[in-house]
């Protein structure tokens, strides 16, 4: 019997497809986003490919033990990763605009309150002093008992 010569297999995740009777090989380029992915979210997500539905499974590892699915798609691309990036609002990249809007409508404050402490400043000074040596203000004594 002759045998044939083998043929180095490409690299990829190759899957047979029984029903259909065909080769489904992802490239690289799938794997290389699955890994990026499984790298990113270290111990918190990973992916994996459903048969049956022939999709990517996006899978969360809780804290309390339980695996949830976050979601389905058929073809692993960067868009993959830009909707998890949406997803997940404790990464760096989320914002909250509610207090981003907190924090200027601060800082707006601070910069009024400043300017007009600096505009009315030394007018106000010396309406005090003024009204001091005119005798309509009188300075509060403290007293303190002797020991």
């Amino acid at each position: 019997m002759k045998t044939k010569p083998r043929s180095p297999a490409k690299r990829g995740l190759s899957l047979v497809d029984a029903n259909a009777g065909r080769l489904i090989t992802y490239q690289d380029d799938v794997l290389d986003i699955k890994r990026e992915i499984e790298q990113r979210w270290a111990g918190l997500l990973s992916v994996a490919f459903d048969q049956e539905q022939e999709e990517w499974v996006i899978i969360e590892h809780c804290q309390d033990g339980t695996d949830r699915l976050v979601f389905t798609t058929h073809a692993l691309s960067q868009a993959t990763i830009d909707r998890l990036q949406r997803a997940d609002q404790a990464s760096r990249s989320f914002v909250d605009p509610n207090e981003v809007y907190e924090a200027e409508d601060r800082k707006e404050q601070r910069e009024k309150d400043h300017s007009l402490s600096e505009a009315v400043g030394e007018a106000a000074e010396r309406l005090y002093f003024a009204l001091l040596r005119d005798g309509l203000i009188h300075r509060p004594f403290v007293f303190f008992p002797n020991r």
